[in-house]
């Protein structure tokens, strides 16, 4: 009886492996697959765009975005420190949504107009209405860095206003002022901060201690800062310089 049930499970193993070795090697040498371009077609269907209206109430800013983010940013480095994750290349979160492009329609009637200028391949951000509804401000997520855009909504046209410079790790970088013409941004200030090296030995080991003696349950906050490397790499992404931006680009350090 036990010769049996080895014979039997030998001969099940056998065809399990026969039809299971061709789909292996597939997998192996195929790399990703596509699904039928009917599902296809369905999965990457563009949602509807998000709408801002402007401070005057005349004119919808329309942003574009993509049903999925696509497998170069899955694959990006993700810091995740003092509960934020962050994008080390970027200096800015990690995986978020962005816009894909930017339309202006009149909120009397019409057609929506493309805003024209942007990058080849936009990935836009933390739209901003300047007062006067005359402008809008954005960020652009760049190979290096986090630009700056501004678009005039008289014309429909966007220009880049400051490089891959920005700081946009702790929120929104840019915030207009009330005149309508200065914006306050946040760059990158990593003068005098090193990164430490991932081979940092600490000092000691990790000691927490309740010195009252009372009952002190921890909290579950996300990836605290553990040492004083974390305490380097917080302050080195994290740190920024205030300035003050016209929209020619000219730019005053503020602190």
């Amino acid at each position: 009886m036990r010769t049996q049930f080895y014979c039997f499970r030998q001969v099940a193993f056998g065809l399990l492996s026969a039809l299971l070795l061709p789909l292996l090697a597939q997998s192996q040498t195929s790399g990703y697959q596509q699904p039928d371009p009917i599902l296809k077609k369905v999965i990457d269907a563009a949602p509807a765009p998000r709408t801002s209206l402007d401070p005057t109430g005349t004119v919808l800013l329309l942003q574009d975005y993509s049903s999925y983010p696509p497998l170069r940013e899955l694959a990006e480095t993700e810091l995740r420190i003092g509960g934020l994750r962050i994008n080390p290349a970027l200096f800015g979160p990690s995986r978020r949504s962005v816009a894909t492009g930017l339309h202006l329609l009149p909120v009397a009637g019409g057609n929506p107009t493309p805003v024209t200028g942007l990058p080849a391949s936009p990935r836009l951000g933390n739209a901003r209405w300047s007062a006067d509804g005359k402008y809008i401000a954005c960020t652009h997520e760049a190979e290096t860095g986090i630009e700056l855009w501004l678009v005039e909504v008289a014309t429909a046209s966007a220009k880049r206003l400051v490089g891959p410079t920005l700081n946009a790790t702790m929120g929104s970088p840019i915030t207009w002022l009330p005149d309508g013409q200065h914006l306050l941004v946040k760059l990158r200030a990593t003068e005098g901060l090193t990164l430490p090296t991932e081979t940092t030995l600490p000092t000691g080991p990790a000691i927490q201690d309740n010195l009252a003696g009372a009952v002190a349950p921890n909290r579950t906050y996300q990836d605290l800062l553990k040492n004083p490397a974390d305490e380097q790499r917080f302050s080195y992404y994290t740190q920024s310089q205030l300035v003050e931006l016209d929209l020619a680009g000219n730019q005053k350090p503020l602190g």
